[in-house]
Parts: structure tokens; sequence; C-alpha cells
């Protein structure tokens, strides 16, 4: 086989992972948001935001990698609604402690940026949403740990229905500039 027929070759195999992507993508936003207001969410555009988050990772997520998300987002709930809880009174300090969240969300690099983000999330809203109503903000929370499973069993049914035909090139491969981590926190 001659090295242009090998190079189309690959071409044609990342151009068909391209276009699945896309299809696993379109799939999991249009299913969840339906899924979504069909059960009455008050935030039903959770579930197809977080299947789109962890269908953009490196590759298809595994059962343990699933509950681990789950969990995840269990545990950064719990943490953004003691942190509304003890700190609402004084919203000086709450800030404060938003603030210090927000910078080690954004100082985390690698393998701890999936769950900084997760972090990231609960922590920004869950107070503020406290501040307002905290039904609304226990609403919010159980929408988000709800919308997690759903997005878990989303990426599942993505990949089922548009699988993986070649190893796409993670995106931590991609080249950047390896400055300062505190400067680009």
């Amino acid at each position: 086989m001659s090295v242009s027929a090998t190079t189309e070759l690959v071409e044609s195999d990342n151009a068909r992972e391209r276009h699945a992507l896309a299809f696993r993508i379109a799939f999991a936003a249009a299913v969840g948001l339906t899924l979504g207001e069909l059960l009455g969410w008050d935030f039903p555009f959770l579930p197809p935001m977080l299947a789109v988050q962890l269908l953009s990772g490196r590759g298809p997520i595994g059962v343990k990698q699933g509950l681990a998300f789950v969990a995840v987002m269990v545990v950064a709930c719990a943490f953004a609604v003691l942190v509304a809880q003890v700190f609402i009174d004084s919203p000086f300090v709450l800030l404060l402690v938003v603030s210090l969240v927000t910078f080690l969300a954004f100082l985390a690099r690698g393998q701890a940026a999936g769950v900084a983000a997760t972090f990231l999330i609960t922590t920004a809203v869950v107070p503020l949403l406290a501040g307002e109503s905290m039904s609304v903000a226990y609403g919010f929370i159980h929408s988000l740990i709800a919308g997690s499973a759903l997005a878990v069993l989303l990426t599942f049914a993505a990949h089922a229905f548009f699988p993986t035909r070649v190893q796409a090139e993670p995106a931590s491969a991609l080249a950047h500039d390896e400055r300062d981590s505190v400067a680009l926190a």
C-alpha cells in the first residue's frame, strides 16, 4: 500500500470518527433535553450539558468512571450546600470562600481537571441560588445529581448507537502553553 493511500485511509477514519462524535453529541443533547423536559425538571438543560462534557473527553467512559462522576457530583453538591449554609449570613466570607474554590479549580490540571470543573459548577452556582432561596438551591442540586446520572446513561447510549471506530487523539495531547500554574489560574 502506498504512503498516499495509507494517508487517505487514516484521514478517512479520522473524518468518520469526527462525524460519529458529532452524532454522539447531538444525540445526547437532544435526548437529554427532551427527557429533562418530560420529567418536569426545573433545570432540564443540565443532563445534556453534562453528557456533552463527558462525550468531549478522551473517549468512551467505563462503568467505574460513570459511577465516579456521579459520586463526585454528590460530594461537590454536598460541599456547595455546606459552604452556602455556613457562610450565607456573612456574604464577604462567602465571596472569599467561593473565590478560593474557583481559584483552586482553575489551578487543577491533568486528571483532576474534571473533578475541579464539577466543584467549580456547584460552588459557583449553589451559594448564589441559596442567597435567594434554599428551595431553589436544593432543586438545582437535585437536578445536578439526577442529571449527572442521566448524563452517564446518555453517554453510554450515545456510544452504543455511534460506536468509536478509531482511537481519537486525546485533548491533552494537543500542544498548550506550559506557563506557571498559578499564573494560569
